[in-house]
């Protein structure tokens, strides 16, 4: 369903979702993800393979907060994967 997503529409997903979990699995930075504290200049490219492969191996997709309000990470759960 992101085959098709525009940059604006990947900025949203983390705006309201965080970042995938599996995206930093597979070793993506936030810093990979997004540039700058505002959240702009997203390199969409990763975060674009992350959620197709979720989408293909029929994986849920489980998200961080992005920490734009100084959120820390749900260490137990991440602990728990």
């Amino acid at each position: 369903e992101l085959e098709g997503a525009q940059p604006e529409d990947l900025a949203t997903l983390i705006e309201r979702f965080g970042v995938p979990v599996q995206a930093l699995e597979a070793g993506f930075s936030l810093e990979d993800l997004g540039a700058g504290d505002d959240g702009a200049g997203l390199n969409t490219a990763p975060l674009r393979a992350a959620f197709a492969t979720c989408a293909v191996l029929d994986i849920p997709v489980l998200v961080l907060p992005t920490g734009r309000a100084g959120a820390e990470p749900d260490w137990v759960t991440l602990a728990a994967l």
